[in-house]
């Protein structure tokens, strides 16, 4: 069996308490359930930082002035004059057939067996002067160093036109000489020949 003796305490207890907190109520104080927490709100505050650009020019770079070539200086070539020998004109050179009869050019001459040492007259036309083309002439023939004047003449062809005779022979060049010495027609066709100075012909 329970005492009753605690209730009177609990029932004096809860009336003093009522009448406290009707004293505080009075007094205008506040009071929050137990257990509650207090709530601070804080705003936090932004802060917007604007990003400075900072804009930097580059330094105009002008380009290098073009620089010109430098002037080429060429000395003055020396005149050189060159004696041109005279159309016409009968020299002898050196080959491998010993010296011989040659053009202006020194080109060599030929003489012609079917030609006629007594009468100057060629007897090579048409495709024979193709070949062996004849040594024109304007004008008279003049002897060059070791040629013999009095042996040179001309005669008339039916072109019309003259050729160079040397010993009473008709003269005229090879088509297959190509250059000065060059004496590749001696004894074609048993019939053609290289001419020395003093008007013989090499066999």
């Amino acid at each position: 069996m329970y005492s009753t003796s605690r209730t009177p305490r609990r029932t004096h207890a809860l009336r003093v308490g009522v009448a406290g907190f009707a004293t505080l109520c009075a007094l205008g104080v506040a009071f929050q359930p137990a257990g509650a927490a207090t709530r601070k709100t804080t705003k936090k505050k932004t802060v917007a930082t604007k990003a400075k650009v900072v804009t930097t020019k580059a330094p105009v770079t002008t380009a290098a002035p073009v620089t010109t070539a430098a002037a080429v200086t060429t000395a003055p070539e020396a005149a050189t004059t060159t004696v041109a020998a005279k159309p016409g004109t009968i020299n002898v050179r050196d080959t491998s057939h010993g010296q011989v009869l040659v053009d202006e050019n020194g080109m060599t001459l030929y003489q012609f067996d079917r030609d006629s040492g007594t009468k100057p007259q060629s007897n090579c036309y048409d495709q024979c002067a193709v070949a062996w083309p004849p040594l024109y002439v304007t004008g008279n023939p003049v002897a060059g160093t070791g040629v013999k004047q009095d042996l040179l003449t001309k005669s008339a062809r039916i072109e019309p036109k003259d050729m160079v005779v040397y010993n009473g022979w008709p003269l005229y060049h090879w088509q297959n000489d190509k250059k000065p010495g060059d004496v590749l027609g001696q004894g074609v066709g048993g019939t053609w020949h290289v001419v020395r100075a003093d008007g013989t012909i090499v066999k």
